[in-house]
C-alpha cells in the first residue's frame, strides 16, 4: 500500500520526484498512478501534477479523474490552478512560482493537505482492523530532538509570533518522534496554526507500541 500516489506525465518527472522526496522524508510511502481500484482505496492521497504537458495527455486525465472521483486528489498545479469544473472539490495549490526545491516553505500548505488525508486514512484503516497488525507503526525515536525555535516574546506582534511558530513547525514537521509534536501542542495549544496536523502525530506517543 502506498500512502501517496503521484499522478504526472514524463515531462513533469523532476517536479514529481521533488514532491516525492518531501513526502518520503515525512515517512510516507510513494506510488505512481493507481493501477487498480484496490490501490486507490488503500492510499491516503493522490497528488495530481497539473501542467501544460499533463492536460494534453489522455492517460493522465483518465488517471487524474479516477483519483478525483475517489475524493483523494490534491492538485499540485505548475500553471494557473484548474477551475472547479475540472477537479471538483479537490484542493488545488498554485506552484507556478515554485523552484523545484523539496524544502521550499511554499510547499507547506500542499504538504499539510496531504498529511491530513494520509493520517485520516491510517486512522480509518486502524479502526476497521480486527486481528490484523496495524498498518503503520511509528519508527524508533531519534537519538536527539531537533533544535527548538526560540520562545516567542510576550510582546511580539502577531506576524512575528506566527513566523516563530512556522519556524518551529518546519524544524519538526519531518520528525518521527511523537514527543516533538507533543511539545509543539504544549507550547502553542489547540489553536496553534499546525495543531490539527500535530495532534494525530502526538497521539502515536500514547498508542505505541500496542495500538
Amino acid at each position: 500500500m502506498a500512502d501517496v500516489l503521484i499522478v504526472c506525465v514524463r515531462e513533469d518527472e523532476p517536479q514529481a520526484k521533488a514532491l516525492a522526496e518531501m513526502f518520503e522524508a515525512a515517512g510516507f510511502s510513494i506510488g505512481g498512478a493507481p493501477s487498480s481500484d484496490g490501490a486507490l482505496r488503500s492510499s491516503g492521497a493522490g497528488v495530481v501534477v497539473w501542467s501544460h504537458a499533463s492536460i494534453r495527455s489522455r492517460p493522465f486525465l483518465d488517471a487524474a479523474q479516477r483519483v478525483i472521483n475517489a475524493d483523494k486528489a490534491v492538485v499540485a498545479s505548475l500553471i494557473e490552478p484548474p477551475p472547479p469544473s475540472s477537479v471538483g472539490n479537490s484542493p488545488s495549490f498554485d506552484l507556478s512560482d515554485w523552484n523545484g526545491d523539496p524544502n521550499d516553505p511554499s510547499l507547506d500548505p500542499l504538504f499539510f493537505a496531504v498529511d491530513r488525508m494520509v493520517n485520516s486514512q491510517r486512522a480509518s484503516a486502524g479502526a476497521s482492523a480486527t486481528e490484523e497488525p496495524p498498518a503503520y507503526e511509528p519508527p524508533p525515536a531519534r537519538a536527539a530532538p531537533p533544535p527548538r525555535a526560540p520562545a516567542r516574546p510576550a510582546s511580539a506582534p502577531p506576524s512575528e509570533a506566527l513566523q516563530s511558530e512556522s519556524e518551529h513547525w518546519r524544524a519538526i514537521r519531518d520528525s518521527r518522534n511523537p514527543a516533538d509534536f507533543m511539545d509543539y501542542l504544549a507550547r502553542y495549544g489547540p489553536d496553534g496554526a499546525f495543531s490539527e496536523v500535530a495532534r494525530p502525530r502526538a497521539k502515536a506517543a500514547h498508542c505505541a507500541p500496542s495500538c
